[in-house]
């Protein structure tokens, strides 16, 4: 194998090309990431310059994740069956054309196909990127610090993506929004080039033709059933593809259980660690969409401020990316769960705060929620990331990274499912007892907020007492 990809550790030129390579593969995730949240502010001209409907916007900012989450572990799988370096490459390029065409599209329909066929693209390279992220260190404790500074690489990248998009809003084309995103990836690409594409599978690797066809269209007819809930606008609709996405779920189970190449070993899945570090990846990045879109809804309506001064409201949440690089030391030291406790912890603490910000019953002190928020989440992240992917077998590693990808796509669906619910139940309770749409809305924000923060409590005190947890 390259120098890249082997005992980077045992001379300091290779250990230096393990870095840049690393610094590439961490890029290309955040750019995979911050491509979702590059749109948003962009919307409304892009509805003006196609005449669309609001329904058509919705399939339009619904199209990348639901391609990304459906395909995520098919893309996993097939980066330990083809070899990460291979996955990414296809992925890569795949995503990088499908930028451009969105760029030049000239009709919608053509934007919403490039759109997906970002998903696509990005469903395949960002397992395999983690896999190969993971290959690079063969020593255990480099390699936890450098998972651990991956957990927070996505909630990093949403926040890039959405001040990106604040300052293209405001000053650029609509176009390009999609320039960012595909430009990384593409240099990413010509960069890691010369990965070694490494040895064949050991052992038969095959894909499960019909667990994939089931897993792929159960994870995107739940997601869509989901964001069809969230949006309100279509329960039924939503009913019908969550009820249908969870039957080919179910039937995906029963495949997978008896192939003799599975998708999704029942091994991957044993230790009750790791079910739960996945389980606070799904919260935190449910949470993390959550808040963004409550805080932009609160600084945008209640408080007048324009989609630029909006998005300056995030730059704290940057600090995602830094308590992630901080937490690799604190991961050798106190160990993955604490880590995770810690962050679970912080998070609930600054929902509290947030809670009170946009209900409007706290002073600026409310304010350091914005910094706390962000500094819990990436400990969080970090923590359940490794707790998820130390101990995954090598073939096993695209798989791994699969789940902890799919985990990050399907929380911001739950969590927005649940919480918008909650938010209008109190919203409509609040003016049923005579306030104000304003403040009945910002109660019903924090009442959400709220609930959230309850869930991390309990998030905190499962690590600190499952007895499953690694040292």
């Amino acid at each position: 194998m390259s120098p890249a990809l082997s005992r980077p550790e045992s001379m300091s030129p290779a250990a230096g090309v393990s870095r840049a390579s690393f610094a590439w593969l961490a890029a290309v995730q955040m750019s995979l990431i911050a491509a979702i949240s590059l749109v948003s502010m962009a919307l409304p001209e892009m509805q003006r310059a196609f005449g669309l409907e609001l329904r058509d916007l919705a399939w339009f900012a619904s199209a990348y994740g639901l391609a990304f989450s459906g395909l995520l572990i098919v893309g996993g799988r097939f980066a330990d069956a083809a070899g990460p370096a291979r996955a990414f490459r296809i992925g890569a390029a795949i995503f990088a054309a499908a930028s451009a065409l969105a760029a030049a599209a000239p009709a919608f329909g053509l934007l919403v196909a490039a759109r997906m066929a970002q998903g696509a693209g990005a469903a395949f390279a960002a397992p395999a990127a983690l896999a190969l992220a993971a290959t690079l260190y063969e020593d255990e404790e480099r390699r936890a610090r450098a998972l651990a500074t991956w957990g927070g690489l996505s909630g990093a990248g949403a926040v890039v993506g959405l001040l990106l998009s604040g300052v293209i809003a405001s000053f650029m084309h609509w176009r390009w929004v999609f320039a960012p995103a595909g430009a990384v990836v593409l240099a990413a690409l010509a960069a890691l080039r010369r990965l070694d594409p490494g040895a064949p599978p050991e052992r038969d690797q095959r894909l499960n033709g019909a667990g994939t066809l089931l897993l792929a269209g159960g994870i995107a007819a739940v997601t869509h059933g989901l964001l069809a809930f969230s949006g309100g606008a279509a329960p039924v609709r939503g009913l019908i593809f969550t009820a249908l996405g969870s039957a080919l779920l179910v039937a995906f189970r029963a495949v997978d259980a008896r192939s003799t190449s599975p998708l999704v070993p029942r091994s991957l899945l044993g230790p009750g660690a790791r079910r739960l570090a996945l389980a606070a990846i799904v919260a935190a990045s449910g949470a993390s969409a959550a808040t963004n879109v409550f805080l932009t809804l609160y600084f945008q309506q209640i408080r007048g401020y324009s989609p630029l001064e909006t998005s300056l409201f995030f730059t704290p949440f940057l600090l995602t990316l830094a308590a992630s690089a901080a937490s690799g030391r604190l991961v050798r030291r106190l160990g993955p769960a604490r880590v995770a406790a810690a962050g679970s912890v912080c998070i609930a603490l600054s929902l509290w705060l947030l809670a009170r910000l946009v209900s409007g019953s706290g002073g600026h002190e409310a304010l350091l929620g914005l910094v706390l928020f962000p500094a819990g989440l990436g400990f969080a992240f970090s923590g359940a990331t490794v707790l998820t992917l130390i101990d995954v077998p090598k073939e096993l590693r695209g798989l791994g990274g699969g789940l902890v990808n799919t985990a990050m796509e399907a929380g911001p669906v739950i969590g927005l499912a649940a919480l918008v619910m909650v938010a209008e139940l109190r919203t409509a309770a609040l003016l049923g007892s005579g306030l104000g749409r304003a403040e009945a809305a910002g109660g019903g924000y924090g009442a959400a907020l709220l609930v959230c923060g309850a869930l991390f409590v309990a998030l905190g005190f499962s690590f600190v007492l499952n007895p499953t947890k690694r040292r």
